[in-house]
């Protein structure tokens, strides 16, 4: 089962990244030289985040968790995981977490709003896993969520 959430990964992955270029070409040949650069600069902000994910030493984690991104992208919502400080991963991925908190919290009353980018910081204190949702200027608006027994 792991090995088809991985290629399912890199599919949506390699379809996201020829959807990018196809739009970078088009902008190209229109001359709008400014719209390519910010498409860019969009990808490098993103991968600087996925970064830090990847560098996680638990390979189920950090599958789990692109996963999640990859959910989230689908919902129009770009998600940016700041943080993850847990012992174990297991109740966050029995518990679809944090999919299915950005789906219960933000998909129906948020899916008008363009480019919504949440920053999620997953920490775990007295084996209680919290996510801290933020959203538009960092913390200026965050929601706690914690993940039940």
């Amino acid at each position: 089962m792991q090995d088809e959430k991985v290629i399912a990964l890199i599919r949506q992955m390699r379809h996201d990244f020829g959807n990018c270029l196809q739009i970078i070409s088009a902008n190209i040949e229109l001359e709008r030289t400014e719209k390519c650069k910010e498409i860019i600069d969009k990808w490098i902000i993103d991968s600087a985040s996925e970064r830090k994910l990847f560098a996680l030493k638990d390979a189920g984690l950090v599958l789990h968790l692109y996963q999640s991104i990859m959910d989230a992208h689908n919902l129009g919502i770009v998600l940016r995981i700041d943080e993850v400080d847990i012992v174990s991963s297991q109740k966050l991925i029995a518990k679809n977490e944090p999919t299915k908190a950005i789906k219960l919290l933000f998909f129906e009353e948020w899916k008008e709003i363009d480019d919504l980018t949440l920053h999620l910081r997953i920490s775990e204190r007295n084996e209680v896993i919290s996510l801290h949702i933020s959203w538009e200027n960092g913390d200026s608006n965050y929601i706690e969520y914690i993940i039940e027994e």
